[in-house]
Order: structure tokens, then C-alpha cells, then sequence
């Protein structure tokens, strides 16, 4: 009886010693992005499960830069699938028109090259290609894309201009999201994955080829594995994946207002490896 006791009287102290610290980490978090002067963060950290771990003004309506690719590319799965093989017979023929600016080695390719819609897609996410996403959205249509978007709950995740349209950005238009419905698409995408699809094992496996390493990458230690999509536009730096630690974790972190893109990629950095140390234990 006595030992019986004083188990459940360890589990109740240790539960609480948990608690207190992981509301002393959440603070500290906070602190440290009040302490960033003139920069407007987003930030979400969830558990596979769904569970917030930490946020902070995550449903704020932000500029998606290239994260809206992440959608696209979910669109472009739903439409074509992979199941049959079909992304990967399907071929599109390069016009001159398609080639855009901007990252990517599609624009230095010739016209008429014929690539395939799984290579344009991963393309799109491992290079952040903007004639591959192009090309993509035009498959796929603009229309049915927000249609997707609206059916599948996320409302505030819109793509408004194609990329490098800088008639549309001189405007104002920009793509939108936020930190909750980016971890919503993620989660998505990583539960479907475990269960077996094989759109979203392909997918999460595109994500695991994006090649910039500036952001959430470089505030993870060594060898870490990550799915993610970042993105950037003047006076934005952003960056949403999923981190397969002993427990995963979806991260979005978008940052808006830095004096320089170095200086947000060194925020993200920042953050990512404090939210790893509170939250990998």
C-alpha cells in the first residue's frame, strides 16, 4: 500500500516539475521573440498527434511566399495521383512563355524539353522552382486549386498570382496563408503517410529533398532528417516542416520585418533550436 502511494505520489510531482518547466519554456519563448525589436513573428509547434505545444499569433493571415507550394503540390497529387503512375507518364512539352525568373533551373533549359509532372513537381519543392510551380498551376488551374483549398477547411490559405507575376506583387497581391493551416496541411500530409498512402509517402518524401538549409535546418542538430518547404520574399523569410526527432514535430515559422534576409534566417535558426530544446525531451 505504502509503495503503491508513493508511486502515484512521484507521478503527480514529476508531472507537475514537467508542467511548471514547460510553462517557464513557453515564456522564455515568448520573451525572446518580444525581444526582437520590429519583427512580426508567426509560429506554430504541434505534435503528431495534433497537439498545440506552442504558438504564437499562428492564425495571423501572412504572405506564403513559395510555402503555397506545398499546396500546390497536395492539389497536383489529388488531381493526377501517384497511384497509377500517372504524374509519372504524364509529360508536359517546355514553352518559351512558361519560363520564369527567380529560383529554380527550369529557366535555363530549352524550350521544348519535355519533363513529367512528377518531375516538375519535385522540382517546384527540392529547387522552389517558379516555371515548374508555373507550369503546375496551369495543369491544375487556379480555380480549382482555391476550391481544393476552400473543401479541404482552409480558409485562410488562398493562392491569389502565379509566381514571379510582378505586375500582381506591385499591386499588392501576394499569396496568403497562416502557421495553423501550413501544420494542418503537414500533419496531413505525415498522418496520411503513416497510413499507408502512397501520394503522401511521395510527398513527404519531395519535402525531404528541399535544398535550403538556412532556415529551421540550421537550428537542428546534425543529421537531423526534415520534410519542409520554405519560402521568401522582400522583408519575409518563412519555413514550415515536419522534424522526425524521437517525437516529431510540425514546425511553421514565419518571420516579417527583418532588416535582411540573413538576419531572418538567423531568427528562424534561432527559435528552431529553442523549441528543440524544450520540446525533443
Amino acid at each position: 500500500m505504502k509503495m503503491h502511494f508513493l508511486r502515484r505520489y512521484m507521478t503527480c510531482y514529476l508531472m507537475i516539475q514537467f508542467s511548471v518547466l514547460y510553462s517557464q519554456g513557453t515564456r522564455d519563448l515568448d520573451a525572446w521573440i518580444h525581444s526582437q525589436d520590429s519583427v512580426v513573428f508567426s509560429v506554430l509547434v504541434q505534435n503528431t498527434a495534433g497537439d498545440v505545444l506552442y504558438e504564437y499569433h499562428s492564425q495571423r493571415s501572412v504572405i506564403a511566399a513559395s510555402i503555397i507550394k506545398i499546396s500546390i503540390m497536395q492539389v497536383l497529387f489529388d488531381r493526377f495521383g501517384s497511384g497509377d503512375g500517372l504524374l509519372a507518364r504524364e509529360e508536359y512539352l517546355l514553352e518559351r512563355h512558361d519560363i520564369v525568373g527567380g529560383a529554380g533551373s527550369l529557366q535555363f533549359e530549352p524550350p521544348g524539353k519535355k519533363f513529367s509532372l512528377s518531375q516538375l513537381s519535385r522540382k517546384m519543392i527540392a529547387e522552389s522552382d517558379n516555371t515548374a510551380t508555373n507550369v503546375i498551376i496551369s495543369k491544375c488551374g487556379v480555380e480549382n486549386i482555391n476550391a481544393w483549398l476552400k473543401h479541404h477547411g482552409y480558409s485562410h490559405t488562398q493562392l491569389n498570382r502565379k509566381m514571379m507575376d510582378l505586375d500582381a506583387i506591385q499591386k499588392g497581391i501576394q499569396n496568403r496563408t497562416t502557421a495553423t493551416e501550413m501544420n494542418a496541411q503537414l500533419l496531413q500530409i505525415y498522418n496520411d503517410a503513416r497510413r499507408g498512402s502512397r501520394n503522401a509517402c511521395a510527398m513527404l518524401s519531395m519535402l525531404q529533398e528541399c535544398d535550403d538549409t538556412a532556415v529551421i535546418p540550421a537550428g537542428l542538430p546534425l543529421g537531423t532528417v526534415i520534410a519542409h518547404k520554405s519560402g521568401l520574399l522582400d522583408g519575409m523569410r518563412a519555413d514550415a516542416g515536419i522534424i522526425f526527432l524521437n517525437k516529431p514535430l510540425i514546425i511553421s515559422i514565419f518571420v516579417e520585418g527583418c532588416r535582411s534576409q540573413s538576419s531572418a534566417e538567423s531568427m528562424i535558426a534561432a527559435l528552431t533550436a529553442r523549441i528543440i530544446r524544450l520540446f525533443s525531451k
